[in-house]
């Protein structure tokens, strides 16, 4: 096994076990939402920490699950568009395509891992009832980011390699 395959193989089990953790995010993110609406609304005693919890889990639940989406290919694609040219034009459109996202995601991960740094540095903190550090919040956003790009690309590499 190649050196590349074996880390497409540890990445892939990386994704696919943060993308289970993402499902857990949901399951305690619809919990707590629910208990925040009973606390609120039957006993008139709204929590003050539920909001802040459950808005760090809606992020969690997009970019945990973000990097095996894309290596699955399972993102929303229109492409009414892309069918109405030939295969050629629409495989050279798909790659185009590709490229561009995989370096959008490049530079969000990168932008996004920088402002984690800074906000590592300045020990930056949520601003709301619970003061949480944010730096590991957006550094899971650039970890998200990255490995995303890295399956963008690995998939392009992929459909080359089977097109070819």
């Amino acid at each position: 096994m190649t050196a590349l395959k074996a880390v497409v193989k540890v990445q892939g089990a990386i994704a696919r076990f943060l993308y289970r953790l993402s499902w857990v995010s949901l399951a305690v993110f619809t919990f707590l939402f629910n208990y925040e609406v009973f606390s609120r609304y039957v006993f008139l005693k709204p929590t003050v920490w539920a909001q802040d919890i459950i808005s760090i889990l809606v992020c969690a639940l997009i970019f945990l699950a973000l990097p095996y989406i894309t290596k699955e290919n399972k993102h929303l694609a229109i492409d009414v568009f892309v069918d109405l040219f030939p295969k050629i034009v629409q495989r050279a459109l798909g790659v185009l395509a590709a490229l561009i996202v995989a370096a959008v995601l490049a530079l969000v991960g990168y932008f996004a891992g920088v402002e984690a740094y800074k906000q590592f540095l300045r020990g930056t903190m949520t601003a709301s009832a619970l003061a949480i550090p944010k730096w590991p919040i957006v550094a899971g956003i650039s970890l998200s980011f990255l490995s995303a790009c890295f399956y963008q690309l690995a998939n392009l590499l992929t459909g080359l390699a089977d097109n070819d």
